[in-house]
């Protein structure tokens, strides 16, 4: 119990050096990034572009992602997952998910050109990808895997995102 402990803290702190890694590049370019940096990108949604100051953006996501990185560690040691693939991917997915969108949104400050739809495409269609595999999976000790179909559907749209991403954006 106590090897699995220092185990799982070992992967923790692990993720948190993932999440705060990006900030060493983020420092580097600081001065070269605008006052200001664009921070919601779905502009069917809401036509209005929304910013943050640059201290904010830099400094308050990696706290907020390792605010959350700090509840799913919550979340798997509180439920038993049969899996520990499954529990290394929950994991990985806010550290991977922070580099993703820490370091598109820092080269989209640099070159407005940078298509960040793209990487946000793809990125997604991966994580439904993995998701998918691991739905029809007994993932944890007292509940049922999810069915086949939504297994199936989870798949079917990760393909469909990854391909967009690839060929239209």
């Amino acid at each position: 119990m106590k090897t699995k402990l220092r185990n799982n803290l070992r992967e923790l702190l692990l993720t948190f050096l993932v999440i705060w890694l990006p900030l060493a590049y983020a420092l580097w370019i600081y001065p070269s990034l605008p006052e200001n940096i664009r921070i919601n990108f779905v502009s069917l949604i809401s036509p209005t572009f929304k910013y943050a100051p640059k201290f904010l953006f830099i400094w308050g996501l990696p706290i907020f992602m390792t605010l959350i990185q700090l509840i799913v560690y919550g979340a798997t040691a509180y439920r038993e997952i049969t899996k520990p693939a499954f529990a290394r991917f929950v994991l990985w997915i806010v550290p991977l998910t922070h580099i993703a969108v820490y370091l598109s949104i820092l080269f989209y400050a640099l070159d407005s050109h940078f298509n960040i739809n793209k990487i946000a495409a793809i990125f997604s269609g991966v994580m439904f990808l993995i998701s998918g595999n691991y739905m029809p999976k007994k993932m944890v000790v007292e509940e049922k895997p999810a069915p086949r179909w939504l297994a199936y559907l989870f798949i079917l749209v990760g393909l469909t995102a990854v391909l967009v991403g690839l060929f239209l954006l």
